[in-house]
């Protein structure tokens, strides 16, 4: 172990997957930096892959356990706070479980990047598909009223910043999550940073394809409650615009199944999205983000 380097704690949650992470195992542990820790968070598995992900990879990866499903944020969080109490974490690498072909150098542009500039709050990189194509990573982009240049997929941030703004918001679940982290770090004076000579791969959905549930209800709620607290500036033509630009997705989502005869789907999908709505319109966001719960 290379002690005198700053240690990178990666981690990323399996769920019902065990192929993937282990695909996602091998693939990450050829990145050559060697002061690494490679967590999983096997959140709810009902398949037995965590036990089998922990026995067969034994000292190389240490598996930890939720008692239940409890989803993407508080798994990474869970994950998070393991590891500040156990390991003594400079650097956290979040990373989809459906990732590979990661550059081997990545950690040590990384670091350099993070010497350079102590205000980088968020350090991502290039992105591909499995095909080669390009998914994102390194090009300037606004989501939601938030500038930002690194991926959702997987990104690195400073131990030191979730002590100062905290970790991710339990509260929204999974969506957006990344971009309220931004808003929290601007609101701090830091900015986010990819360097696109270094990337990896993502399949995507890996997790989440056979969860219509989860993948339209929180994505419709999150966004309304993202408008109704950051886009105070709007006016209400604006939100209805933004909205409806976000909503093409779930519209799709609806209308896939439907024009394939798999009426079930397409009602559990029109369900989700009624109920994200009616969530999203009449109750409130209250934040959990403390570090120390």
């Amino acid at each position: 172990m290379q002690n005198d380097k700053p240690l990178f704690v990666i981690i990323t949650r399996n769920h019902n997957r065990y192929l993937l992470t282990c695909e996602f195992i091998e693939s990450i542990e050829k990145i050559s930096y060697k002061n690494k820790k490679i967590i999983i968070v096997d959140d709810g598995s009902t398949d037995d892959s965590g036990t089998r992900i922990k026995k067969e990879y034994k000292e190389r990866v240490e598996v930890i356990f939720t008692k239940k499903y409890v989803e993407y944020c508080k798994g990474l969080n869970f994950g998070i706070r393991y590891a500040i109490q156990n390991f003594n974490p400079d650097f956290f690498f979040l990373i989809n479980n459906d990732t590979k072909n990661f550059s081997e150098n990545y950690f040590d542009v990384a670091l350099n990047s993070f010497i350079e500039n102590p205000k980088i709050g968020k350090f991502g990189s290039s992105v591909y598909d499995y095909e080669g194509g390009k998914r994102g990573g390194g090009n300037l982009m606004n989501k939601l009223g938030v500038d930002l240049v690194t991926p959702t997929e997987g990104y690195i941030i400073p131990r030191a910043v979730f002590e100062k703004i905290g970790i991710f918001d339990e509260a929204l679940v999974r969506y957006f999550e990344d971009l309220d982290l931004i808003k929290r770090m601007h609101d701090n004076d830091y900015v986010t940073f990819a360097d696109k000579s270094i990337s990896f791969d993502h399949l995507g959905g890996g997790t989440t394809k056979n969860m219509p549930f989860v993948r339209n209800y929180y994505r419709v709620r999150n966004l309304l409650w993202f408008i109704k607290r950051y886009g105070k500036e709007l006016t209400f033509r604006k939100r209805i615009i933004l909205f409806k630009s976000y909503f093409g997705t779930h519209y799709y989502n609806f209308i896939s199944p439907l024009k394939k005869l798999k009426l079930i789907m397409s009602i559990k999908v029109l369900a989700s999205i009624i109920w994200g709505l009616l969530i999203g319109v009449f109750t409130s966001w209250k934040p959990k983000t403390n570090i120390n719960e």
